[in-house]
């Protein structure tokens, strides 16, 4: 009860400071942190090609970490579930050489006074029977994290209703032909955790391969960095 009391009046400058944040940058009422891994609103954002407006659109967020995304998204309207399981077990930080855990989701879930839905699973297990399906599906950052890329690709498939945007690393090589290099230990950015670099057109085979009828690369100009649209019907 003490403990809870402390918290409570602490500011949320205060709570947020304390946190070791993956999603670094003032993005919570305009706060003044600035730590963190990485800074999707200038980062990842800009490069999606996500709607403006997302009323109406129910939508699911892989991996969501501190949540950006899925708080991004229901501030464009949608209805929103985050999921993760990985980036919110503490036990993981000597893998990602970075804290883990869910105390920044939870702030800013709390700061925001979020409806996000948060459901702890592993993408492995994700399951159509217990989530449903969603207009709009998020896999951003996460296929080369996965040993199994095409068994992950078809979980999460199952549970898009009309559009998958995906995002991630990409290898240059191969050119036309799908292409997926494997990277031991920790040769890919002295991450453990990063396995594949699968070229462009591995990722589109994987796509269609799933059952995305539509498969569109959304130019960005980022080199290694590709973002795609997949949909059910063309």
């Amino acid at each position: 009860m003490i403990a809870e009391r402390a918290q409570s009046a602490m500011t949320f400058a205060e709570r947020a400071s304390a946190i070791d944040w993956f999603h670094g940058g003032a993005w919570i009422h305009d706060a003044t942190y600035t730590g963190g891994k990485t800074y999707p609103q200038m980062t990842l954002l800009p490069y999606l090609a996500l709607p403006d407006d997302l009323s109406g659109k129910t939508v699911l967020d892989i991996c969501t970490w501190d949540g950006y995304m899925a708080f991004e998204c229901e501030k464009r309207g949608a209805d929103v579930t985050a999921v993760d399981s990985f980036a919110w077990d503490k036990r993981n930080a000597a893998l990602t050489k970075h804290k883990t855990g869910r105390d920044g989701f939870d702030l800013a879930h709390d700061a925001l006074n979020s409806k996000v839905h948060p459901v702890h699973c592993d993408v492995l297990n994700l399951d159509r029977k217990a989530l449903g399906t969603f207009d709009i599906v998020l896999f951003l950052g996460v296929l080369y994290h996965m040993r199994h890329p095409l068994l992950a690709l078809e979980k999460v498939a199952a549970l898009v209703d009309d559009l998958l945007i995906l995002e991630t690393h990409a290898d240059m090589a191969g050119g036309s032909v799908p292409y997926m290099r494997f990277y031991p230990d920790d040769s890919l950015n002295d991450d453990p955790t990063n396995y594949w670099g699968p070229n462009v057109a591995c990722v589109e085979a994987m796509l269609r391969d799933v059952g995305f009828a539509s498969v569109q690369l959304i130019p960005n100009g980022r080199v290694g960095r590709p973002v795609f649209h997949a949909r059910r019907e063309m």
